[in-house]
């Protein structure tokens, strides 16, 4: 598509809010923050993912990794309710913030259920946690 946005256009484009306030995630847990279906000939956009581990809420403990691919946290968008093989990922290190590059976008024009899920990699320690973001999708 080229040139200006139409009324008509604008109206088929919807925002959708990716919202995980703090929030305690236990240890080997994960949540499910947001879902979106995609249908035939729509497309789904994330440009915006962010994931804050606020507080370790186990003291004096180091933390063990469950998979060592992952960190100690992280949030993505998966095909499906699976955890495995993400399409946008941000994952943190201890106590931090990290996101998704944002100059970067993902596309995906696959017809499916697609969901943010937020995963406690560790299993000795529990994570205070909130997630942020947006998607469009484009009917």
């Amino acid at each position: 598509m080229t040139g200006y946005i139409t009324t008509q256009r604008l109206a088929r484009i919807v925002h959708l809010p990716i919202s995980f306030p703090q929030t305690e995630v236990q240890a080997g847990q994960s949540i499910s923050v947001a879902a979106f279906i995609v249908g035939v000939g729509q497309r789904l956009e994330i440009r915006s993912l962010t994931l804050n581990v606020i507080r370790i809420l186990t003291p004096s403990v180091v933390p063990v990794l469950d998979f060592t691919a992952y960190q100690t946290c992280s949030a993505g968008l998966y095909l499906g309710a699976s955890n495995c093989s993400p399409l946008a990922f941000a994952s943190v290190e201890g106590n931090g913030v990290a996101a998704i590059n944002a100059f970067r976008k993902t596309v995906i024009a696959t017809p499916g259920t697609y969901s943010v899920i937020v995963q406690n990699n560790t299993i000795n320690v529990d994570l205070s946690v909130a997630a942020t973001g947006a998607v469009k999708l484009y009917l």
